[in-house]
C-alpha cells in the first residue's frame, strides 16, 4: 500500500509523498522542506468542532473519512496523514488522494478550488477551464481536444489563484480519468511531457450546460458571456468539495476572491446536446479563435 517516498510537482507546489499520485508530475527529491508531505500513519482527530458530510473538524484540522478506502487527516495545510482501511485497493485510495483529500488540502490552504478540466489549446499560452455538472462530458472533451493538440493543465480539480491582475490556474497535469473502462468505470489516461503544462494565466471558463438535441438543432449556441451576479454564482457553482470551505467557515471570505477572480477572467455559458462532443469542441474553437484575434488586434 505504501511505497517508496516520492516527490511531485502538482498544483504548482511540490509533495513529498509516500503514497502514488495520479497525475502528478515525479520530480527529483528537492533542497528543503516540500509544500505538501503525505505520509502513512494514525488519521485519528480529536474532539469534532463541525461535520459535513464525510469531513470532520476539529480546531484547525480536517478529516476526510472515506469508507473502504482511508482516512485522510490534514493536521495543517502542509501535512496529509493517510491511514487506509484494511483490505483497501491501493487505487482507490490514491484516486480518492486526488479526488476528495488533496482537494480539501488546496481549500486549506487558502486557494480557489474549481471543479473543471484546464486546457492549453494550439497557438495559445494561456488556459482555458471546462466546468460543469459530473457527467456533461468534461473528460471526454478534454480527450478530444488533447488529440488536437491540446495541452493539459489538470482534469476534475484546478487551483485557482491570483499572480497581480491575472487569475492563473494549475492541476496535475501528467493524466486524466476517461469514462470508457468497462463496467463505467474510470481509466486513467497518461499524458506525455511535452503535452503538460505546471500553469498558465487563465483566459475563459466555460460552463458547459446540457440542452435538448431538438433545441440545438433548431438554434445551434455559441458560448454565451456571463456577466455580473450570474457570473458570481457560475462560479460558486462549480466550486469542487464545497463542504470543504463551509465546515471551516470560509464562504464570507470567498466572494471577494470570486469577485476578483470574475472581473479577471470571463465566464461563458457552452450547451450542448447529449452525447455532441463534436459540437461542444466547435464551439470552444470559436470562442478560442476570438481571443487569438483580439491579442492580434
Amino acid at each position: 500500500m505504501v511505497g517508496k517516498r516520492q516527490w511531485y510537482r502538482g498544483y504548482g507546489l511540490t509533495i513529498d509523498s509516500e503514497f502514488a499520485i495520479p497525475g502528478a508530475v515525479p520530480v527529483a527529491p528537492g533542497v528543503g522542506q516540500a509544500d505538501i508531505v503525505i505520509r502513512a500513519g494514525d488519521a485519528a482527530i480529536g474532539p469534532v468542532d463541525a461535520a459535513n458530510g464525510p469531513y470532520r473538524r476539529c480546531g484547525d484540522a480536517l478529516l476526510a473519512d472515506l469508507p473502504g478506502a482511508a482516512r485522510y487527516l490534514a493536521p495543517s495545510p502542509s501535512q496529509l496523514i493517510i491511514a487506509p482501511y484494511p483490505g483497501a485497493d491501493p487505487d482507490h485510495v490514491a484516486e480518492l488522494l486526488i479526488a476528495t483529500a488533496l482537494p480539501m488540502l488546496l481549500w486549506m490552504r487558502g486557494g480557489f478550488v474549481l471543479h473543471a478540466a484546464g486546457l492549453i489549446m494550439p497557438g495559445t499560452s494561456s488556459a482555458i477551464a471546462l466546468a460543469g455538472p459530473s457527467g456533461i462530458g468534461k473528460s471526454s472533451l478534454t480527450h478530444r481536444l488533447l488529440a488536437d493538440g491540446a495541452r493539459l493543465v489538470g482534469d476534475d480539480t484546478l487551483l485557482l489563484s491570483q499572480a497581480g491582475e491575472r487569475s492563473m490556474v494549475s492541476g496535475l497535469a501528467a493524466s486524466y480519468f476517461l469514462p470508457d473502462a468497462p463496467g463505467g468505470q474510470r481509466a486513467i489516461r497518461h499524458v506525455p511531457s511535452p503535452l503538460q503544462a505546471d500553469s498558465a494565466p487563465l483566459d475563459a471558463i466555460i460552463v458547459l450546460a446540457r440542452s435538448s438535441q431538438a433545441a440545438m438543432q433548431a438554434a445551434p449556441q455559441a458560448p454565451a458571456r456571463i456577466a455580473g451576479p450570474a457570473a458570481l454564482e457560475a462560479l460558486l457553482q462549480n466550486r469542487h468539495r464545497p463542504r470543504v470551505p463551509a465546515i471551516m467557515g470560509r464562504h464570507g471570505a470567498l466572494m471577494p476572491v470570486c469577485a476578483a477572480h470574475c472581473r479577471n477572467v470571463p465566464i461563458y455559458r457552452l450547451d450542448i446536446a447529449e452525447g455532441d462532443l463534436a459540437g461542444a469542441q466547435e464551439g470552444i474553437a470559436a470562442l478560442v479563435d476570438g481571443f487569438r484575434a483580439g491579442d492580434a488586434a
